[in-house]
């Protein structure tokens, strides 16, 4: 739990919560890389049940101001999210997040975070559709073109919806 409160202690001093980067060295308060968006929506719902499992208000804050200012960063209109600087959407890379937007619904309550996982998930039922059901790895948006390949981790974005419709009890 020492590491635990040290990385949350580093957070809120730093109040770089809302760029984690690849290469975070809490120990020497340094951090580098790229912006983990796609990682960010399994690490933030953690991050605030630890605070309220410590008490620490502060820290629920922290990370409820970031994590909007994330998603109103990086969700697009169309409501996919960007997880690379072109317009290519990476399926792969989009799951943890799903997740993470269900859950910080569940943890919060706040509609904010329910409305965009409704967002990105009619965004992607109208691609999924239009590839015959396939789930594409990657989606290249101005060409049209789509890599369909699998991953492993495509069965969240089953389970997400699952939990979105019990959630909505909308189809």
């Amino acid at each position: 739990i020492k590491i635990s409160n040290d990385l949350a202690e580093f957070l809120i001093e730093s109040k770089i919560l809302s760029y984690f980067r690849e290469y975070t060295d809490v120990l020497n308060k340094t951090l580098s890389g790229n912006v983990m968006i796609e990682d960010l929506g399994d690490t933030l719902p953690f991050l605030f049940w630890f605070g309220k499992v410590t008490n620490n208000e502060d820290y629920c804050k922290l990370v409820l101001d970031f994590s909007k200012k994330l998603v109103k960063k990086f969700q697009k209109e169309d409501g996919f999210f960007r997880t690379s600087s072109f317009e290519i959407y990476n399926f792969d890379k989009m799951t943890d997040l799903c997740l993470g937007l269900n859950l910080m619904y569940l943890l919060t309550k706040d509609d904010f975070y329910l409305l965009s996982s409704k967002k990105f998930f009619d965004a992607f039922y109208k691609l999924v559709s239009s590839k015959r059901g396939f789930i594409p790895y990657l989606h290249f948006k101005y060409l049209g073109v789509s890599l369909n390949f699998s991953s492993g981790k495509f069965g969240v974005y089953i389970e997400e919806l699952c939990n979105i419709y019990q959630l909505t009890n909308n189809k």
